[in-house]
Order: structure tokens, then C-alpha cells, then sequence
């Protein structure tokens, strides 16, 4: 069998898929072990006896409503098939927004398909458990949570208290491949997503740009604007990932310009995987905030493009935007009084890659 998860924190993991949940409901109807029963050592002793289970796939609801909170489960099969889910499985804990539960990456037929789950043991939770599998050997803690929002289409969003999420497939058409965004969390401060995507062909070709964005009610002018103040945490994981992660900023003399292009494009590169190329020629190295990178300016049509690239992932960057507009202006004659801000997002440009999982687990941008 193959999965993948890792510990975010203390309360949250990522799950192989929703059959473990289907397992956990007929465990608890069967009269397992309940929270208060089990040694606090069972999480760590897998020789714990078993309850036989033969877990079949029923509808999330009924497998996750039945759901005990507070409790930890461990899951091991005895098989050596493969597990294929559809990525649908995104939850969230209501009172700690930051335990996230998610689904294997998409294949090509995303279809749920589970072989056999053959043993499941119920114990109390302790710490994060961290646990490296090499066979479906899985626990996690079960709390009380929410289905998140699931992003497929083509150009499909989500949006609320003053973000979107956007899965945007813009250049899907030069490769083959698909892609799933789910929204994990928004809140007034801020929004946490993810991405799983295998993208493949049209190796120099950008397929997508999955993103985090802040709705501007008004455009404001670029010289009118002080601060751009701006935090993202990210991850990237996966095989031959060749790929961006990218702030995008589009500006235009025309306050209603559409937000899918602009007279300029300003992007900050924080992470560049396989060694992709931005739009344009090196104008050399310079000095942002304290920080080094790499300027590449270049056209993409009629718009003007400025991508600054740092050396190395930042993968918490926690910094200004302005600064990046004010070198602009000074160094390139960008009429920063004449440009109204259209667009301000995160978010990654895939190119190629299998098995890709691209987790922001928080984003906040804001204009001043």
C-alpha cells in the first residue's frame, strides 16, 4: 500500500484517505475501545489487540459524523495494494482551524478506490505522533470538523471574508495533467489552502496558477499606497516538482482592467523548484528589505513584466511588498502615480511534476 502524511503540529496530520474514517465508525459501533477505556500507551504500542474490520466505502457523511472527538486511532493493512482516492477529503477542526485532514493526490481517473483495510485500534490521544510508514501504519487525532472547500474546475473559486482561492488551470491546454485546490481555512486574518496537482508535456509551459488573493474593492493608485505589508508559510512536496512560488501583482492606468493581465506584472519569487526561468533577462542581483535577489525584467506581450527571485526558498516570508514597486519606480521609470494596483496574490505556476503537494498554511496580504 502507499500513502503519505506528515505532522503539521501537535493536533494535526494529514489522513491517506476516507476510508480510515469508514474503519473508525464500524470500530466505535462494534464496541471498541473507547477513549476513556485505553492505556494512554496503546498510540505507541501497534501489539495492542485489534478489532477485525472489513472496511467498505460508504458516503463521507455517515463515516464522518460518527466521528468521537478527542480520540486517536491507528490504522494497519495487511495489503500491498495500492490506495486511489479523489481528493475530496479536506477537513477542518472548528476550534483549531490549523488540524487539517486531506486525501491522497489526485490520479489521472480520480476515482475512490480502497482495496482492503484490515485492522484498526482505538486509543486515547497523546502528542503529535510522528511516524514513518512503511506500511499504511497511520494515527491521527479525530476532533470535531468541517468539510473544506473543494476546487476542481478549471477556473473555480471560493471566496470569503476578503480573500479568494482560485485552482485557475489557465495553461492546462499545453500539457496533460489535473489539478484539485482546496480551501482548508479563511478567516478575517487570513486564508490557509493547498494544492494537488501532476502536470506533464509542454515542459517550458506554466499550467496553472493556484493562488490566494485579496479582493480590492476600490484600485487604488500605486503611489497612493504605503505599506503592502504581507506574510506567507509554505511547503512544497513531491517527484520532479519544477515549479514557482510566486506573489502576483498586475497594475494598469485603467482601474478596471481585468484581473487576468495588466500594463505591469510585478512578481517575488520565494520559491523556485527544478530551476524554472522567469519572463525575461538577469538585470543582476539586488537588495529588497534586507534581502538579496535576482531581477529579471521582460515582456509578456504588451505588459511588462519584473521578477524578483530569491536565491533560496523563503519558506515563511514575512515582509512588505512596497519596496519591490518602490525599486521599480526608481530604477525602471514605473509610473507608480499613473498605476492603479488590480490584483495581489500567492500562489504557484506548475510546470511539471507527479505526486505534487503545494500546502499554504497561512497567507495574509493587506493594503494600506
Amino acid at each position: 500500500m502507499t500513502s503519505r502524511w506528515n505532522a503539521l503540529d501537535s493536533r494535526s496530520v494529514k489522513v491517506a484517505g476516507q476510508s480510515e474514517a469508514v474503519a473508525l465508525e464500524q470500530a466505535q459501533r462494534s464496541g471498541a475501545t473507547s477513549q476513556s477505556q485505553a492505556s494512554p500507551s496503546t498510540c505507541a504500542n501497534p501489539s495492542t489487540p485489534h478489532v477485525n474490520l472489513h472496511a467498505k466505502l460508504r458516503s463521507r457523511e455517515r463515516a464522518l459524523k460518527s466521528g468521537r472527538t478527542g480520540t486517536c486511532v491507528a490504522f494497519e493493512s495487511q495489503s500491498t495494494d495500492t490506495f486511489f482516492f479523489r481528493p475530496a477529503l479536506r477537513l477542518e477542526q472548528r476550534n483549531a482551524p490549523d488540524l487539517q485532514f486531506r486525501s491522497a493526490l489526485p490520479l489521472s481517473n480520480r476515482e475512490q478506490h480502497v482495496r482492503r483495510v484490515s485492522r484498526a485500534v482505538i486509543a486515547p490521544v497523546g502528542p503529535r505522533p510522528i511516524v514513518k510508514m512503511k506500511s499504511a501504519l497511520a494515527l491521527f487525532a479525530l476532533p470535531a470538523f468541517t468539510y473544506a472547500q473543494q476546487l476542481c474546475g478549471q477556473f473555480e473559486s471560493h471566496s470569503a471574508f476578503g480573500f479568494y482561492v482560485n485552482n485557475n488551470e489557465w495553461g492546462a491546454a499545453a500539457g496533460k495533467g489535473e489539478q484539485c485546490t482546496y480551501v482548508d481555512n479563511i478567516k478575517k486574518d487570513g486564508v490557509a489552502w493547498h494544492t494537488d496537482w501532476i502536470w506533464s508535456g509542454g515542459d517550458y509551459n506554466v499550467k496553472s496558477y493556484p493562488y490566494s488573493g485579496r479582493e480590492l474593492p476600490t484600485k487604488p493608485l500605486v503611489s497612493n499606497i504605503t505599506r503592502l505589508p504581507t506574510r506567507a508559510q509554505w511547503q512544497y512536496n513531491g517527484n520532479n516538482v519544477r515549479a514557482n512560488v510566486a506573489y502576483d501583482l498586475f497594475t494598469a492606468a485603467d482601474p478596471n482592467h481585468s484581473g487576468s493581465s495588466g500594463d505591469y506584472e510585478l512578481m517575488v519569487w520565494v520559491g523556485n523548484l527544478g530551476n524554472v526561468h522567469p519572463i525575461g533577462e538577469s538585470r543582476g542581483t539586488v537588495t529588497i528589505d534586507g534581502r538579496k535577489w535576482e531581477l529579471f525584467v521582460g515582456n509578456n506581450g504588451a505588459m511588462k513584466v519584473f521578477s524578483f527571485v530569491a536565491p533560496s526558498k523563503v519558506e515563511d516570508f514575512d515582509s512588505d511588498i512596497l519596496p519591490f514597486f518602490d525599486h521599480m519606480t526608481q530604477k525602471y521609470n514605473f509610473p507608480a502615480k499613473k498605476q492603479h494596483l488590480i490584483t495581489f496574490q500567492f500562489g504557484t505556476e506548475p510546470f511539471t511534476g507527479t505526486n505534487a503537494k503545494f500546502d499554504v498554511w497561512y497567507w495574509n496580504g493587506e493594503v494600506h
